[in-house]
């Protein structure tokens, strides 16, 4: 209760105002109180993906007088009954209007499959007559967030030794209730999403502001804090090895090519190679 009196007042102010409410939560099971920790500016990330966008998916939903059915645990959420993917159309769609040149950085992480996302052209005559800023200026204005492009490598980080078949690729969601958990492998499908990740300049394999740390024990994703330190890593494409900084360890498919494992160094070793793709080292510090 009230808290939308405070973001119409700062409407009232200024009527270009973003605002967002920050809501705690009081269980509706135990009333325990939870206090929110949502940051508003965190709220993008180049998946298009709302981060709190979770909960019971067996259940109908109503938005106005649309109505919209999930159809199973996953996968199929947000699907009209025609399999179109509604949210990735339509994050497509936001794309085309207002990432500009950035939008390739979406369309990487969904293998360029845009498909029919129908014409956009009145959405960008409203935003040509709103006299909106680009979308470099949002970036200039966030310097926190991390820009793919800056990248020293990115897309599908896969086995690329030939005894292994069609390769395994690190594969791992990235969202807040995925920190700490192992990092997993999948066969490598093309289709970027959870096989889609980033070596940034600072040594971080990274999903966004998600970052592969390793402190003694399995290969977990920890949120990134740009201190190196666990989640310093270093890919060398000569020797195909991907080797941890502090413990001088190389990263490695387990044996039984379910999880990341770290292993002393061995050259001979197969489940020890790496391959990256889009590698440039001269955008190296």
């Amino acid at each position: 209760m009230g808290w939308l009196e405070p973001l119409l007042d700062r409407i009232g102010r200024n009527w270009t105002s973003a605002v967002t409410p920050v809501i705690d939560v009081i269980s509706d099971d135990t009333l325990e109180y939870t206090y929110s920790s949502f940051v508003a500016v965190g709220g993008f990330d180049w998946n298009l993906q709302v981060a709190e966008r979770r909960g019971c998916v067996a259940v109908p939903w109503r938005l106005s007088r649309v109505h919209m059915l999930a159809t199973s645990s996953g996968k199929d959420l947000y699907k009209w009954r025609s399999g179109v993917n509604v949210l990735k159309r339509n994050s497509i769609r936001l794309a085309e209007v207002w990432l500009d040149e950035y939008k390739k950085y979406y369309y990487e992480r969904i293998g360029y499959d845009l498909g029919d996302f129908g014409d956009v052209s009145d959405r960008k005559k409203l935003r040509d007559g709103l006299s909106c800023k680009s979308f470099k200026w949002y970036l200039e204005i966030y310097p926190e967030l991390f820009v793919p492009g800056d990248a020293v490598a990115s897309g599908e980080g896969l086995m690329n030794d030939p005894q292994l078949g069609a390769g395994q690729c690190v594969d791992s969601p990235a969202k807040p209730e995925d920190n700490h958990k192992p990092v997993g492998l999948w066969p490598c499908h093309g289709q970027g999403g959870n096989q889609y990740w980033m070596l940034s300049k600072e040594g971080e394999i990274r999903r966004d502001e998600a970052c592969m740390d390793y402190a003694g024990s399995d290969v977990i994703l920890y949120p990134c804090h740009g201190s190196k330190g666990n989640q310093y890593w270093e890919y060398s494409p000569e020797t195909s090895r991907i080797t941890h900084g502090s413990s001088k360890k190389c990263l490695a498919i387990s044996q039984d090519r379910k999880k990341l494992v770290m292993e002393d160094c061995n050259l001979a070793e197969s489940r020890q190679k790496w391959k990256f793709e889009n590698y440039d080292p001269s955008k190296k510090l």
